[in-house]
């Protein structure tokens, strides 16, 4: 029958081939390297398998091996004649020991022939135990006595000991000794009391003989039930002879440091890990044919999968219960699954712990003051040390902890049998957490500590109360991503996907915080459009979130280079905001200062955004919501051209960033900075900060989203900082160090600013034949953004090489007047600044003209002034739209300055000539 069962495991066993391979290399191995191999591992992983795989092989290979478990042997005699049984069967003799054995068999059968002829003549008992019969007689404990009898003497079960207790009473083991000289000889009676002895040594000495000749394989398995014999094993495993293996298989390593200091010397120790998903699909598979036969539902298959968390026992229990009921849906079978597997994980454990493990499965780690709140005791110092015993408590360095599959599965069956019990559990824990980071004076999202308590409240919080909590790891997660804090944001989300959410909102908000993870470690290209569309569909399902969804959406959609949709989101997003009463708040100031970036413009109307978001923060006492204003406010002041007022706003912005020790702010901050010090021409102080930037960048973790993100731009600045001071090789080598970056980041108009920068940059250099290396992904980025600035950057750049050509008499200057026109009329359409930067590089290209080229330039002057005449956009003339957008930008300010109109300019260029002047690269940003 055991073969029969051996065979059946070897039809479905599956993995831990290293582990197998460590056995057959040391059975075949000449000399023993490792007299004893430990194998250690949580309850259910597959240890019983293992052992009977090893049987499987030694069999195979002629060697002879035996197998005793604690589960079925209690005592050392039992262990010894299970092996000797098995060795036997292998043709191992033992001849010592088997006489021994039979002549401790004859003892005991002459015991229990006095025994039944004391209880059938009671009357006699004087005669058996002399002078004491009387105080036996009247002892009322005679059942009791019997049963310690029975205990006493192996062999001599309760039955025969309690006549022998009704004969002998309260008189106990001297009484029965005195008993037993009546009919055996000193050496028969210290045999009859301690069998193992006298037999282990008889044993040893056969095994040793055997052992002189060929290789011997003894094993003990479940070897955590034998905590009794830990004394005897350990005696044996020290005197064995060299050339038998020794194979001991439980949930823990044998504590025998004490008073074998150096066995590990002699032990080859090796923990049996869970299974990996592919090799429990596999033994599902195999489990399935050898208990049914076919093929089984491969949904199911995938719920046992996730449910059995690497431990085969799990799997193979939830195989037999499926073939067994014929129930093809793995979730009705579940509960009794978990129920059996608790009462296996508990066997031995004594019944006044049990509560004590329910409260240590409901955390994922604890110390005396955890569990003295969950326990609600104030001394648990005894029970705490008890668990430490247990093979499933791991050390930890917060203090212990149930090896997850077993905390997971004794979780679950909790809240399957009381549910009222495993809610106040988890409100406990989070109690107590919570309680822990009140306490905590840093930084949330910053500090390691505050990390590890908000991941343990967020969890227990799940479970005790689903919208509690995923609202808590909701906010959570947008104060580690604030911080960079990937990996913790990864376990946030861990414990939101592992607790089996259920409510739609849930799921929703999980879903967007997967997103917007995504989109801060890479970038929104890696975020499916169809994905995020799905959000935004379902954004009323959380109306408190749903102004975010709309601002990560517009971010979302001005990445993808939609600027009418982006703005269009962002004011969806401050409309959601107002209608929840929230623009006084930290949001508020996100928002507002979102939607100021928008109105291009509008200067005046973005200066009052961003004010208005920085008096919220102040009001509210969020000073850290500052920053954003602050950074807008300074894009405006860059725009209109007043740079002290934008290197104030910059460095305002950047105290907050210092202040919240945040790295990335710092490293955004200062460049920006430099961008305003370039602008003012403060070349050295700008690259000082720009090294400051660095500094800080590299602080971020190496990902597209944060350090390469915020390196990508400090380099397109260094860039603009050496080609204004004519280093152009630098120049060039960091702006296409920027634009590699841009690349990996799929970026479409960060890539299009930085390339048409690099190929100003070579034109400028006298390198404007290596342009056309550029061209066909300039083109491929631009297309888009057909009216952005740095659309018509790129075109002005293309009128300056057609101007090349005609001074070169390659080809006519017209071509170059067209795309200058071209160039004008984007940037307007775009930006009214922008028209006149543009205007600015063509008067810059036309100042280098050489003198004998001069009549070039009044021809391509008189070329844009008919142009900028006739020509317009859409039904409007580009006369009209410039004097339009003109008194929209400067909206009744008088802090707003603007050159004169274009055609006052091309007028003044003709009559007075032109000034040969850089271009200024600060303002493509």
């Amino acid at each position: 029958m055991q073969a029969d069962f051996d065979k059946d495991v070897l039809t479905y066993f599956t993995d831990v081939e290293h582990l197998r391979e460590i056995f057959k290399n040391l059975v075949a191995a000449p000399t023993l390297a490792k007299r004893l191999l430990v194998i250690h591992g949580v309850g259910g992983v597959g240890k019983s398998s293992l052992l009977r795989m090893f049987r499987l092989h030694c069999k195979s290979v002629n060697v002879p091996v035996a197998l005793a478990s604690g589960d079925e042997a209690k005592s050392a005699l039992d262990v010894l004649t299970r092996w000797t049984e098995d060795l036997k069967a292998d043709g191992v003799a033992f001849p010592t020991f088997g006489k021994t054995y039979e002549h401790y068999r004859a003892i005991q059968a002459k015991v229990d022939e006095q025994a039944k002829k004391a209880q059938d003549a009671r009357s006699r008992a004087a005669d058996i135990v002399g002078k004491a019969a009387s105080k036996t007689a009247e002892a009322a404990g005679g059942a009791l006595a019997g049963a310690a009898i029975g205990s006493i003497v192996p062999g001599i079960g309760t039955a025969i000991g309690g006549a022998l207790g009704g004969v002998l009473g309260g008189m106990g083991a001297e009484a029965m000794v005195d008993w037993l000289y009546g009919f055996l000889t000193k050496p028969d009676i210290d045999l009859l009391l301690d069998p193992a002895k006298k037999l282990t040594d008889d044993f040893l000495t056969d095994i040793a003989k055997a052992a002189g000749k060929r290789r011997i394989v003894l094993m003990l398995d479940t070897f955590e039930q034998m905590t009794v014999l830990e004394d005897w094993v350990r005696e044996v495993a020290q005197r064995l002879h060299v050339n038998t293996l020794f194979v001991i298989a439980g949930r823990a390593v044998p504590n025998w440091s004490r008073a074998w200091q150096s066995w590990m010397v002699h032990a080859q120790v090796e923990e049996l890990k869970p299974m990996t998903e592919d090799d429990m699909r596999e033994l599902v598979r195999r489990y399935y044919a050898t208990m049914r036969g076919g093929e089984p539902n491969l949904v199911q298959v995938e719920a046992i999968i996730r449910f059995a968390r690497g431990l085969p026992m799990v799997v193979t229990s939830a195989v037999q219960l499926w073939v067994k009921y014929g129930i093809e849906d793995f979730q009705a079978i579940k509960p009794e699954i978990v129920a059996n597997l608790v009462d296996r994980l508990m066997e031995g454990a004594p019944k006044p712990l049990i509560p004590v493990l329910e409260a240590a499965a409901i955390v994922r780690w604890f110390d005396q003051p955890i569990l003295r709140a969950m326990m609600k005791q104030d001394d648990v110092r005894d029970v705490y040390n008890e668990l430490r015993r247990f093979p499933f408590v791991r050390t930890r360095v917060e203090g212990l902890a149930l090896h997850d599959a077993v905390r997971e599965i004794m979780d679950e069956n909790l809240r399957a049998q009381d549910s009222e019990r495993h809610c106040e559990l988890h409100q406990r824990a989070a109690a107590y957490f919570q309680d822990k980071l009140s306490k905590l004076a840093t930084i949330p999202g910053l500090s390691d500590e505050w990390q590890r308590l908000t991941l343990e409240i967020s969890y227990h919080l799940i479970l005790a109360d689903e919208i509690k909590g995923i609202d808590f790891l909701h906010n959570a997660f947008g104060q580690g991503l604030m911080y960079f804090r990937y990996q913790f944001c990864r376990q946030l989300l861990n414990n939101g996907e592992s607790s089996g959410l259920s409510n739609p909102r849930s799921l929703h908000l999980l879903k967007f915080d997967k997103i917007r993870l995504t989109i801060a470690e890479f970038s929104p290209a890696y975020v499916a459009q169809e994905e995020f569309d799905e959000i935004v569909a379902n954004s009323r399902l959380d109306p408190t979130s749903e102004w975010e969804v709309f601002l990560k959406y517009a971010n979302f959609l001005g990445f993808a280079a939609k600027p009418d949709q982006q703005a269009s989101y962002l004011r969806r997003s401050l409309v959601s905001l107002q209608t929840l009463g929230m623009e006084e708040s930290a949001a508020g100031c996100i928002i507002l200062s979102a939607v100021a970036s928008t109105f291009f413009a509008e200067p005046t109307k973005r200066i009052e955004l961003a004010k208005r978001a920085l008096e919220i923060s102040q009001r509210i006492g969020a000073p850290f919501f500052a920053y954003n204003p602050y950074v807008e406010l300074g894009h405006v002041y860059l725009d209109i051209g007043d740079y002290p007022k934008a290197e104030m706003a910059w460095r305002a912005a950047l105290e907050i960033a210092k202040k919240h020790s945040n790295d990335a702010r710092i490293a955004d901050a200062l460049n920006r900075l430099a961008h305003a010090l370039m602008a003012m021409g403060r070349l050295s102080e700008a690259e000082e900060v720009l090294n400051s930037a660095m500094t800080a960048a590299k602080q971020l973790p190496e990902t597209l989203g944060a350090g390469l993100d915020k390196q990508m731009y400090i380099k397109r600045h260094f860039g603009m900082l050496y080609q204004m001071r004519k280093d152009y090789d630098k120049a060039i080598q960091y702006y296409s160090e920027s634009a590699q970056i841009y690349r990996q980041r799929r970026s479409t108009g960060g890539r299009l600013r930085t390339l048409v920068l690099l190929a100003g940059c070579l034109f400028e250099a006298g390198r404007g034949h290596e342009i056309g290396n550029l061209v066909q992904e300039i083109e491929q980025c631009a297309t888009p953004l057909r009216n952005s600035e740095m659309a018509a950057s790129w075109q002005a750049i293309q009128g300056h090489l057609l101007m090349s050509q005609a001074i070169n008499g390659e080809s006519q200057a017209d071509a170059a007047v067209t795309k200058y026109g071209e160039a004008l009329k984007t940037a307007l359409e775009a930006h009214i600044t922008g028209v006149y930067e543009i205007a600015n590089r063509i008067f810059w290209r036309l100042g280098l003209l050489k003198s004998d080229a001069n009549l070039t330039m009044p021809y391509v002057l008189q070329g844009l002034t008919e142009f900028w005449k006739q020509g317009r956009s859409g039904d409007q003339s580009l006369i009209s739209l410039e004097s339009e957008k003109r008194r929209k930008f400067i909206g009744g300010s008088t802090e707003i300055y603007l050159a004169p109109d274009l055609l006052s300019q091309f007028d003044t260029a003709l009559k007075q000539g032109l000034l040969r002047r850089t271009p200024a690269p600060w303002l493509a940003y």
